[in-house]
């Protein structure tokens, strides 16, 4: 009898590391194939220029005379937004919010050049950004 015992036990644990195997392989899989679709996922670009306080109010104007035609041009463009910071006055922020990372990046770099360049000429001089692109990880339901 406690041959059988000891093989049900022996038996019951095999049974559970064959589930938690399968688990991780599971988790593992459906991370793996979500960044493989990550291409197609929301994504958003994040540019944080420093622009004197008093020159704000016209670079918003060139920007949006300027860029958000050009982009909203392509497809998945969605929106733009500028953004202030409080604590640094001579900040400011743009989140460009795409349909999907390759949507974004398929803009041709001639055209986002050409584009740099005729904002630069409607400023009178360079701001160059810090740049980052983020993809879509989570979002809550409202």
């Amino acid at each position: 009898m406690n041959y059988f015992k000891f093989l049900k036990k022996g038996f019951n644990r095999v049974i559970l590391l064959v589930l938690v195997l399968a688990t991780i392989v599971f988790e593992i899989s459906s991370v793996s194939a979500q960044s493989s679709r990550s291409t197609g996922l929301p994504a958003v670009e994040w540019l944080k220029f420093q622009v004197p306080a008093q020159q704000q109010i016209r670079f918003i104007e060139q920007d949006a005379a300027i860029w958000t035609p050009v982009l909203a041009s392509y497809p998945g463009f969605q929106r733009k937004e500028i953004w202030t910071n409080p604590d640094s006055p001579n900040e400011l922020v743009i989140v460009t919010h795409w349909a999907s990372f390759d949507q974004w990046q398929a803009i041709p770099k001639e055209v986002l050049d050409r584009t740099t360049q005729r904002f630069h000429r409607a400023m009178g001089t360079e701001y160059t950004p810090e740049s980052m692109g983020f993809r879509l990880a989570w979002h809550s339901n409202p």
